[in-house]
């Protein structure tokens, strides 16, 4: 079947976004002549700007409050040849209304979905896959396109970037080796504790005391960065980038430390050494049948404060809490020493 329009329903994150473009990008390399489409609900803006070396995938920002993009969505991508909905995570439901536009644009056989909580899936869906929260994402966009008959080109997660050639001066970084960290998971469900990120950042500064950190996030977090104790080489860049930027801020960047989210996602993405804290649930999306055995990324989560099923404290997760941050410092350490050599 040749593909002419494809398009996949996301959610508006970065690293969402960035499994769309893995399945995306070997639709095109099947079908270069093909029209993509990545579908999200919001934050529109932050996902072209992350996809921006991508000129060929049409980032689509739609929702109810916007009748106009509601109509441009129909005109361009209705008789879609390939349209696939997202998985949720177990219990969840796919929107309603995203799967009956889904059904919509898609043609006869071409709506591709995987399962969730409800019951009449089977009546919506020409392909209905098994969802599941123990595989890594990249294998569940890649059953999509075995089972679409696409040949999987581009096995390996990657990220390009356009050129950002005066940002490390601007910055004052130029010439001088830092470690990127980013503290914030957007959402209280994957976030560490204030305390616990002065803890870490402690133990980092201890083990690494002649090293600058570069500590990022969205102007909404600058205000925790400012309430931390910080050593003056420790700079503040939250809010200060653009998408494009902080991929080339990561890049440049000796290693990073991450919470399990956007920025940690796009590391791994970049092949750039990753230091991740991640709750039990997210292990998969930053694990080796992810990124592959080679991929130079360590993974500590308290799974063990998860045993009967993930746990929230008062003030998150705990199997965030529960990291021994000795233990990242020193993971950390190791990999600054290695790229040193």
């Amino acid at each position: 079947m040749r593909i002419r329009k494809a398009l996949v329903f996301k959610a508006s994150s970065i690293g969402d976004a960035l499994m769309a473009k893995h399945l995306l990008e070997n639709v095109h390399a099947a079908y270069p002549e093909a029209r993509c489409g990545l579908l999200v609900a919001g934050r529109g803006a932050m996902v072209r700007s992350l996809l921006a070396s991508y000129p060929w995938i049409e980032v689509l920002e739609v929702n109810r409050r916007n009748p106009a993009a509601l109509w441009k969505l129909w005109r361009t991508y209705q008789g879609s040849d390939l349209v696939v909905t997202s998985y949720v995570k177990p219990g969840g439901r796919f929107g309603f209304f995203s799967k009956v536009a889904a059904r919509i644009l898609a043609r006869p056989g071409c709506l591709f979905g995987f399962t969730d909580a409800s019951w009449w899936n089977r009546y919506v869906y020409d392909h209905l896959l098994e969802s599941s929260m123990v595989r890594a994402p990249r294998l569940l966009e890649e059953d999509v396109l075995r089972v679409a008959g696409i040949s999987i080109a581009h096995e390996s997660m990657t990220l390009n970037y356009l050129p950002q050639p005066k940002l490390l001066s601007r910055l004052e970084l130029e010439g001088a080796p830092y470690v990127a960290v980013h503290l914030f998971a957007g959402s209280d469900g994957r976030a560490m504790s204030q305390s616990k990120r002065q803890a870490l950042l402690d133990a980092l500064f201890a083990e690494l005391p002649g090293m600058t950190f570069v500590l990022t996030g969205t102007t909404s977090e600058r205000p925790f960065l400012e309430e931390l104790t910080l050593p003056e080489r420790a700079r503040i860049v939250a809010g200060d980038l653009t998408v494009q930027e902080l991929a080339a801020l990561l890049d440049g960047s000796t290693c990073v430390v991450s919470v399990g989210t956007g920025p940690s996602h796009m590391t791994s993405h970049l092949g750039k050494p990753l230091v991740v804290l991640v709750v039990c649930i997210g292990i998969p999306w930053c694990g080796k049948e992810q990124f592959g055995e080679a991929a130079p990324v360590q993974i500590f989560s308290d799974t063990s404060a998860c045993a009967s099923g993930h746990r929230m404290t008062e003030q998150s997760p705990a199997c965030i809490e529960g990291i021994d941050v000795g233990s990242v410092a020193r993971a950390m350490a190791t990999y600054v020493e290695e790229c040193s050599r």
